[in-house]
């Protein structure tokens, strides 16, 4: 996959008239999975290239910082979806207050059209662009007139009769409505980040883990134990993993961890150069609330309960 940083700066090579999509596409979610299907299948149809134009950092953090929301995907969490997806050309805009002002119609001719010499866009229904979001479908197709280009609006995808939506999804994982958020995404929730030192107490009790940072604007999921798969380099390795305090310990800090089924080739991946120490942690399913246990022994007991309990969900998912 080409990602292409800030092509204001850098710009792109120009394809014959690309399809392209753009948004924010904060988790990926169904409705953006299915925008960005059409846009490969089309592009494939007319043997030219798909562009997926995304913006970094999400625009409510620049134009209304404290009442940004946290994210359901970090941009390396949102490169991989896309790249688990197939798409090979991904153009970055750098979002700041200059872009912030740029009216819409200037931002077709100077983004879509100069930039991306445009062949045809689809844009998802309620996509708004440019200052003040005064570009909407109305004013595209006027300029795909003007500018000579296809345009196609791609419709909702719903749950339980409501469109999906990253606000909607962000509801559900901040209610503690996991597995609602899952289906609204159509996929795990994926959690990046890089392996940190931990106080070596999960190996004392026979269940070692990797502790994970990660960005304090990232939404993790509510405090628990979770089914999940980990990715780190190029093996896949089932594993639990806990986000949360450590109560039975006396301990409020949150953290992140996971247990992996087979530790010791995980960690020995996760410390080596090649990957640079990125873990992704494709969270699968919860499986029960973050609790503190009369004594250290209780504690393994119950861990050991999950361990069972998770190799056989994620068995079963296989």
């Amino acid at each position: 996959m080409n990602v292409h940083y800030d092509i204001f700066e850098t710009g792109l090579i120009r394809y014959k008239k690309p399809v392209v999509t753009l948004g924010t596409f904060d988790g990926v979610h169904l409705g953006h999975r299915g925008l960005i299907e059409k846009v490969l299948k089309e592009a494939m149809s007319r043997s030219t290239r798909a562009v997926v134009l995304t913006f970094e950092p999400h625009p409510r953090t620049v134009i209304s910082p404290n009442e940004a929301p946290k994210l359901l995907t970090t941009l390396v969490e949102k490169l991989k979806r896309f790249e688990e997806m197939g798409v090979e050309e991904v153009a970055i805009l750098r979002f700041d207050l200059n872009l912030s002002e740029l009216e819409a119609v200037s931002f077709v001719r100077q983004v879509l059209i100069r930039k991306l010499d445009l062949g045809k866009l689809i844009i998802g229904y309620d996509h708004c662009f440019g200052k003040d979001r005064s570009g909407g479908i109305a004013l595209l197709k006027k300029l795909s007139k003007e500018f000579i280009f296809d345009l196609e609006v791609f419709g909702p995808v719903h749950h339980r009769g409501e469109p999906i939506s990253s606000s909607r999804i962000r509801k559900a994982i901040s209610a503690g409505e996991f597995d609602e958020a899952l289906q609204m995404l159509g996929q795990d929730y994926l959690v990046s980040g890089e392996r940190v030192p931990g106080k070596g107490r999960g190996r004392k009790l026979g269940f070692p883990t990797l502790n994970m940072s990660t960005v304090e604007y990232k939404l993790l999921p509510p405090e628990g134990v979770y089914a999940s798969r980990v990715e780190i380099g190029r093996k896949r390795l089932g594993g639990m993993t806990c986000i949360g305090t450590r109560p039975t310990f006396g301990e409020s800090q949150r953290s992140l961890e996971v247990h992996l089924f087979d530790y010791e080739t995980g960690a020995q991946a996760a410390g080596s150069e090649e990957n640079n120490r990125q873990v992704h942690i494709y969270t699968e399913k919860y499986i029960r609330p973050n609790i503190k246990f009369a004594s250290p022994e209780e504690l393994v007991e119950q861990l050991k309960k999950d361990e069972k309990n998770i190799r056989k969900l994620l068995e079963e998912g296989q």
